[in-house]
Parts: C-alpha cells; sequence; structure tokens
C-alpha cells in the first residue's frame, strides 16, 4: 500500500468519526482519553504525510 493510499485510509476513517456523536466514539473506542489521543495521533500523521506528498512533487 503506497503512503497516498494510507494517507486515504486514515481521512475516511477520520471522517467517519467526525459524523458520530460522542456516544457512538465512546462505543467505539470505549474510553476518551485514548480517542482524544487517538485523533490527534492521525491529524498529526495526515499533516506530516501532506507535507512530505508536498516535498515529493517538488
Amino acid at each position: 500500500m503506497s503512503l497516498q493510499e494510507m494517507r486515504q485510509h486514515f481521512v475516511g476513517i477520520r471522517n467517519a468519526l467526525k459524523g458520530k456523536s460522542k456516544e457512538e466514539k465512546l462505543e467505539i473506542f470505549e474510553d476518551v482519553a485514548f480517542m482524544k489521543r487517538w485523533v490527534r495521533a492521525v491529524t498529526t500523521v495526515l499533516k506530516y504525510w501532506d507535507n512530505l506528498l508536498k516535498k515529493m512533487k517538488q
């Protein structure tokens, strides 16, 4: 799987979570602290990949 494909999967997961209520998210993650860390980590990775892909295109 390429970095671009992996990025697309993470974006899809993040977007799916944005559409869920807090209760639904808690049901999925079962731990608020873990859920918040996971979302922050995914956002950080996506920003990193976006910057990396931009540099590769230059």
